[in-house]
């Protein structure tokens, strides 16, 4: 290639990256709607124990969660 042609390359591909860069993106879906609008993009902010939505609406009706201690966190050893 010749000189002229790979600098006329190398700017094209410059050029796409550049007007792709430029380009608006798309937000990413709403995972869940909170009761006050506010949205929610990741699933895994449901049901997490936080309150992500700010009003609570995003850890309503989740499943009860029971966290046991780690085994030998607590010794009967006397």
């Amino acid at each position: 290639m010749t000189t002229i042609g790979a600098l006329s390359a190398a700017l094209s591909q410059c050029w796409a990256a550049e007007a792709q860069a430029a380009a608006p993106r798309r937000p990413a879906e709403c995972k869940f709607q909170c009761s006050n609008g506010n949205c929610l993009r990741l699933g895994s902010l449901i049901c997490n124990q936080l309150n992500n939505c700010g009003d609570n609406s995003d850890e309503e009706n989740c499943p009860v969660v029971t966290q046991h201690p780690p085994p030998g966190i607590f010794s009967c050893e006397y």
